[in-house]
């Protein structure tokens, strides 16, 4: 209750003691509904009490006995309805300090029970604020558990790399280089440990896993399968951004080259999810250029350039135009007053300047027809600063534009405002250009 301070000290003083005398007077009666993956009503008062005395009345949380703490342990654990915030990881340090071995004993019991119902391992969660070297060692004995579901392999995986456990990345890497002796069912943990390995460090894993991912197209399908299902989800982002300019190109070459196997239905589904239909595969091939445009750089140009010698696709030419002009905009340095005052000496006019009447200049105009004058891409971008001082979203902006004048050297001069921010292939470049109006 956020209007603790605001109740009577006696009437406080009162609650602090109904929920202590709880806690010393009760126990959880069985732990048999562990197995069952339900939580008895007793279990959610227990945890609130501890909320409670945690809260307002950490003197009373201290003095409870080891006994109470042995008995209560269920709760701390098994609790599933309360909130995540401060409290409940110090909840957890207290419960461990005060019964270690109860704490683990439980706690193992949970990630069998939940592997068995759920199949995955969500209480693994409330080990983080208490990692130590006893808990690494029990959750690395359920890493072998033949027992174990994929989903739950990974997230067992997931957890002792969050910790920094080097037993378990000799584990996860040995067992995916060992991809050709894995039978059927023993595949299903192969495709996690590389799909954790790549979304978590590609940089560092990708060419252990590449040549495995050659060789077995069934096993790369499922892989690819699970980054291409949502291409711009946390775990594909940073599997993508990982990848060095040369990863990025095997890549979108190997989607263009197997795409037609990949959209049918003959592959094998694993762990990992299965893409079912070709529009996934174009999409994530997509998103794999859209992160070379943005990396703006040299190297990612020639990137563009490799994989169209490898897999011609026209709109691959306006990508690189898209990507090369990221690069101008990274790299261009106005010239100091000095070199420019330099230029001018050495290259003076010969004749003199014409100076013509000006032009007025309309801020619309129909697709793809460049900027009369100056002055109306000036307007423009006075339009777009006014609009991003009225936080207006990008998407906004260009609606707001519509057909006005586009930069005239952009790749995507030829579309409207808004179809080019729909455009994967441009909208880093707009977005760019906006920012910098």
């Amino acid at each position: 209750m956020p209007s603790w301070k605001q109740i009577q000290p006696e009437i406080l003083a009162q609650i602090v003691q109904a929920a202590t005398g709880y806690l010393e007077n009760y126990r959880v009666a069985s732990t048999s509904w562990i197995d069952e993956s339900e939580v008895w009503f007793t279990v959610i008062c227990g945890y609130w009490a501890l909320r409670l005395l945690c809260q307002i009345a950490p003197d009373a949380l201290g003095r409870l006995n080891d006994d109470v703490w042995y008995a209560w342990m269920p709760s701390v654990l098994g609790n599933r309805d309360g909130p995540s915030d401060i409290l409940h990881p110090m909840i957890l340090k207290v419960a461990y300090q005060r019964a270690p071995a109860r704490f683990r004993e439980l706690l193992s019991r949970f990630i069998e029970a939940q592997n068995k119902q759920l199949g995955d391992v969500p209480v693994l969660n409330r080990a983080v604020p208490v990692w130590d070297v006893e808990i690494a060692d029990l959750v690395r004995t359920k890493l072998i558990d033949s027992g174990l579901a994929p989903r739950a392999f990974r997230t067992v995986l997931g957890a002792l790399l969050d910790a920094g456990d080097e037993a378990a990345l000799k584990m996860a890497t040995d067992l995916v280089g060992a991809t050709s002796s894995a039978s059927a069912d023993h595949l299903d943990r192969v495709i996690q440990a590389t799909v954790e390995l790549l979304s978590r460090d590609s940089s560092r894993h990708w060419r252990l896993v590449w040549p495995i991912l050659l060789a077995n197209p069934g096993m790369a399908t499922q892989v690819f399968g699970y980054f291409g299902r949502d291409p711009y989800s946390s775990d594909t982002s940073r599997f993508l951004r990982g990848l060095s300019e040369q990863g990025l190109v095997e890549l979108r070459i190997w989607l263009s080259e197997h795409e037609a196997m990949l959209a049918g239905d003959e592959s094998p589904t694993h762990g990992a999810a299965q893409i079912d239909s070709a529009g996934d595969w174009r999409w994530l091939s997509s998103v794999v250029v859209s992160v070379l445009i943005e990396r703006g750089t040299a190297d990612a140009v020639r990137a563009i350039r490799q994989i169209y010698d490898k897999a011609p696709d026209e709109r691959l030419k306006r990508v690189e135009h898209a990507a090369q002009e990221i690069v101008w905009q990274k790299t261009w340095m106005p010239l100091s007053p000095a070199d420019l005052l330099s230029l001018v000496a050495k290259h003076p006019l010969d004749h003199p300047v014409e100076k013509r009447p000006e032009r007025r200049a309309v801020v619309g105009g129909s697709a793809g027809k460049k900027a009369s004058s100056d002055g109306s891409l000036m307007k423009v971008k006075s339009r777009i600063r006014q609009l991003r001082k009225d936080r207006y979203t990008y998407a906004e902006i260009c609606d707001d534009l519509g057909k006005a004048v586009r930069p005239p050297n952009a790749g995507w001069r030829t579309l409207s405002w808004p179809d080019a921010f729909k455009d994967p292939t441009y909208k880093a470049a707009v977005k760019s250009w906006i920012s910098r109006a």
